[in-house]
């Protein structure tokens, strides 16, 4: 009597290990080739000496001309130029404030010494300097710590 295995499909990879022979290549590869051992030194030292020549250089520097160069340093001067208008108005901001302050203050205080109000002057003065100082103090500490780091 025949085994009912014997009619079932043959798995090819049955009896095969899951280890593939070094002898069985699976298609035609050009590339692959044996080197000999002189070859891999060679290749090996080769790394080296492109490495002993330094880093590559960057292109774009190989290709400036005077030109670029002149060229880059008047926008840099350019950019300078405007940073400095920059802070130059901003100082001029700052100080027409300031001086706006001072001028209402130096009024108000013209007026309640005219007025004959020594007390309500006292404590408007009172509250103008804690104002001034907490300006100064919010505006001045965090430069101060900033300088102090530098």
């Amino acid at each position: 009597m025949p085994n009912p295995d014997d009619n079932a499909p043959v798995d090819p990879s049955q009896g095969k290990s899951d280890v593939p022979d070094p002898e069985v290549v699976d298609g035609p590869d050009e590339h692959a080739r044996v080197q000999s051992p002189k070859e891999l030194m060679e290749q090996f030292f080769a790394g080296f000496t492109m490495q002993s020549f330094g880093p590559v250089p960057n292109q774009l520097v190989e290709k400036l001309q005077p030109e670029h160069i002149t060229k880059i340093i008047d926008n840099y001067d350019a950019h300078n130029q405007r940073e400095y208008e920059t802070a130059k108005g901003n100082r001029r901001a700052l100080l027409l404030v300031l001086s706006g302050a001072a001028v209402f203050m130096l009024l108000i205080s013209v007026l309640f010494v005219l007025t004959n109000r020594d007390a309500l002057l006292q404590t408007v003065l009172g509250l103008v300097v804690g104002l001034i100082g907490g300006f100064g103090a919010g505006y001045g500490l965090p430069r101060l710590l900033q300088h102090r780091d530098d």
